[in-house]
């Protein structure tokens, strides 16, 4: 049985897949998606679980040592799900964070490490792990983080494409390199998709197959292309909102890469109006939000 650490260290070590636990069924996916993600690429599983003040009832905040018997009630939640996952894969710790869900969710992370949660899971213990919580760790985590619905079934989607979105810019640069290692290793197709939206009073002058713009994107993404020359490749320019577009992509696809821009001191929440929230929200697969420039140390806030 691995040792449950309340404090997680600090020390450097080698990249890991942690994944957000709240011991529901409907939070299974997300641990099946890291468990297979952590034996793809031979590297640790880390399994967090949080033990949380805000999930502690208002008549219970006069019990004493309410928080240290929901810290024992997340031990035995963690527990119960790394006893689980061996089978699967053998390198799994577990650790045990106190604080706030979308704070604490983030501060074990260092550089090369990825993130998994789920979107929708209410389990017993912490069900802060819902779509807002998953919300505002895509949106401020300085590393890669991945958001798997909690109807996912992996099983079902072996083989099927990788989409990632680009806005055309060299802000790409880190979704294409998540992108095509990916579809490499999974041998599976990468769909890149550029949507190009036009004023209504323009749109008689795009038409979505037209190829000018498609050859451009080629071009854009051509060093990828060259250094992951066994990518089966699907470049489109669809004529339509950035979020239809990635959505019409993910219903056979099984994940979509997406960047998330932030200048640096920004808050890294996602606006009302931002395609990775509308994607995070509605699509039908897992989607991978990719930080392209980091937006500050906010591990301990």
């Amino acid at each position: 049985m691995a040792e449950i650490s309340v404090t997680p260290g600090r020390n450097r070590r080698a990249p890991a897949v942690f994944v957000g636990v709240d011991g529901s069924e409907r939070n299974r996916p997300a641990v099946r998606w890291a468990t297979r993600e952590a034996a793809r690429a031979h590297t640790e599983l880390r399994l967090l679980a949080v033990a949380s003040e805000a999930t502690i009832l208002p008549h219970q905040l006069t019990r004493e040592g309410a928080l240290d018997s929901l810290v024992a009630e997340t031990r035995a939640l963690v527990e119960r799900v790394h006893k689980e996952t061996l089978p699967t894969w053998d390198q799994v710790t577990v650790e045990v964070l106190t604080g706030h869900p979308a704070q604490a969710l983030r501060r074990p992370l260092q550089p090369g490490d990825v993130l998994v949660l789920g979107r929708g899971g209410r389990g017993a213990v912490e069900r802060a792990l819902v779509g807002s919580t998953s919300l505002q760790v895509a949106g401020r985590a300085d590393d890669p983080c991945v958001v798997v619905p909690d109807d996912w079934d992996e099983d079902a989607h072996v083989g099927q494409a990788i989409v990632a979105g680009v806005d055309w810019t060299e802000r790409d640069a880190p979704v294409l390199d998540f992108a095509f290692a990916r579809a490499a290793a999974l041998g599976v197709p990468l769909a890149v998709v550029g949507a190009w939206w036009a004023p209504r009073q323009r749109s008689w002058e795009l038409t979505p197959d037209d190829t000018e713009y498609e050859a451009d994107l080629a071009r854009h993404i051509a060093a990828w292309s060259d250094r992951y020359p066994g990518v089966v490749l699907d470049v489109s320019v669809p004529v339509r909102r950035a979020g239809d577009a990635l959505l019409a992509a993910a219903r056979d696809s099984q994940l979509v890469v997406l960047g998330r821009h932030a200048r640096l001191g920004a808050h890294g929440r996602f606006s009302a109006f931002s395609t990775c929230r509308e994607v995070l929200q509605h699509a039908t697969c897992p989607v991978a939000i990719v930080p392209t420039g980091r937006i500050g140390d906010t591990r301990d806030e």
